[in-house]
């Protein structure tokens, strides 16, 4: 798959955003272009009502920005791998309270990150 081809095969009014015949290759051409995956989260970002340009990157508004049907607070969801909280993006703990590690730089591009 192309640029071309996975930028059009992209589809938000769907809910896996690429079509059944089109899924396999739009994953293998994101994992391989970070172009493509930067425009995907951005459009992504986007779809949920987010402002990319409100945070240091994409990789940060991106995966800030999940949303988990089960959890309320998005320290209480396994899922959740960056928190955006009072100010801090942090890696949340694991061991049964809502604890964070906050990070000074993006684990994915390494742009640097505010400090409250």
């Amino acid at each position: 798959m192309t640029c071309d081809g996975f930028r059009s095969a992209y589809d938000p009014e769907l809910d896996a955003r690429f079509g059944t015949a089109a899924l396999e290759a739009a994953i293998d051409h994101a994992g391989a272009c970070p172009a493509c995956s930067d425009w995907y989260m951005h459009h992504e970002v986007e779809a949920a009502g987010g402002i990319p340009d409100a945070h240091p990157c994409v990789h940060m508004a991106y995966h800030s920005l999940h949303q988990c049907l089960d959890h309320a607070d998005a320290r209480d969801c396994p899922e959740t791998l960056i928190v955006h909280w009072q100010g801090t993006y942090a890696l949340p703990i694991r061991d049964g309270s809502r604890a964070t590690i906050p990070i000074g730089f993006c684990p994915w591009c390494g742009v640097p990150l505010p400090r409250r």
